[in-house]
């Protein structure tokens, strides 16, 4: 689907704009969805972070009490 829809509409532009115009899509494009792309990183690598932390509190303490009961 984009591929000929791209194609459709670069046709529609005069000359060798089209490359231009398209590429400059393409690069408006990329500087709106990268930061936002780094950041659902980052916040996702630090949950999975915090969560594996979390899990290991969880059996420490799963652990002890299970010593203590021994």
């Amino acid at each position: 689907m984009w591929p000929s829809f791209l194609a459709s509409s670069l046709r529609l532009l005069p000359g060798g704009w089209g490359g231009a115009v398209f590429q400059l899509h393409i690069n408006k494009a990329v500087a709106l969805w990268l930061p936002q792309l780094i950041t659902t990183i980052s916040k996702f690598y630090i949950g999975t972070k915090n969560m594996n932390s979390r899990f290991d509190l969880i059996k420490e303490t799963h652990n002890e009490t299970r010593l203590n009961q021994e």
